[in-house]
């Protein structure tokens, strides 16, 4: 498991913020994975708050505002494992309602 880290993990995160800096139109990434949400806290931990944090179905979802340099933003949702009985297509479903409901991202 640690070679999976060692190998993949940190160049999983540089592609996300080469993606992010050269796609103007992402405004929204969803990191179901707890070590990728830690190294953007840690990465962003500067320009980074949260936005809101919240329980569906007994499990924890949080989202943050990442803000960038050159004056944009983007949102980042911490969610549960997807499958093996965390988050469901229903805890998806709710998420996006909510994110869009709450102006959070405008369609």
């Amino acid at each position: 498991m640690n070679d999976y880290y060692d190998e993949v993990a940190n160049n999983r995160l540089s592609l996300i913020r080469k993606t992010i800096i050269e796609n103007q139109n992402v405004k929204l990434i969803v990191s179901y994975d707890q070590t990728l949400t830690e190294m953007m806290l840690n990465y962003f931990s500067s320009t980074i708050e949260t936005v809101s944090t919240w329980n569906f179905n007994h499990e924890q979802y949080t989202l943050y505002k990442i803000t960038l340099g050159n004056e944009r933003s983007i949102l980042m949702l911490s969610t549960p494992f997807f499958g093996n009985g965390r988050i469901s297509y229903n805890g998806i479903r709710n998420v996006a309602r909510r994110i869009i409901n709450e102006g959070w991202i405008v369609l």
